[in-house]
């Protein structure tokens, strides 16, 4: 669609390039022919393939995750992570934080896995995804504590049932 927005003379374009380096190549015909573009959510692979980026300062999002749910349990609880995926930048960036910022601050806190709850692209289908977080939660037990940038992750693990929530989206 982007492809045919550029070859129809578009005069802008706004991409939420969910995995970046799969935008390349149109983004370069959008920079070749002098077409602005806006970055939402998730930033290109450079920025020079992009005018302006408007989203999370993902750094952030990590350490303050992991504030929350340390206050939100008391400094201690076992915690499971779902999210989109390893292509998915931002919320790579976001875990590795949220990693480090447990890792360092919260010695109650244990972090015992982390799975693909979809894919950039993918089965967005709340059934499915629901699915999946509950096999997680069957093969991970002594989780108390599910932790997920992506929004729908979060929500298939609260449809789930009996496990605390911590949303920050």
């Amino acid at each position: 669609l982007t492809e045919q927005a550029i070859a129809g003379g578009t005069q802008g374009l706004i991409v939420v390039p969910l995995v970046a380096a799969e935008w390349n190549t149109v983004l370069a015909t959008a920079k070749a022919k002098g077409i602005p573009v806006i970055a939402m959510g998730v930033d290109t692979s450079t920025p020079d393939q992009r005018n302006a980026f408007v989203g999370t300062d993902f750094n952030a999002y990590g350490v303050q995750s992991a504030d929350l749910i340390a206050k939100a349990k008391g400094g201690k609880a076992t915690v499971g992570i779902l999210y989109s995926g390893p292509d998915t930048s931002n919320q790579v960036q976001a875990i590795k934080v949220f990693r480090q910022t447990i890792a360092d601050k919260y010695p109650g806190i244990k972090i015992v896995g982390d799975d693909t709850i979809l894919s950039p692209g993918g089965n967005r289908d709340l059934v499915k995804t629901t699915e999946i977080a509950r096999g997680f939660l069957v093969a991970h037990p002594e989780v108390d504590t599910i932790w997920s940038p992506d929004g729908q992750g979060g929500i298939a693990a609260a449809v789930t049932g009996q496990y605390t929530l911590v949303l920050l989206d």
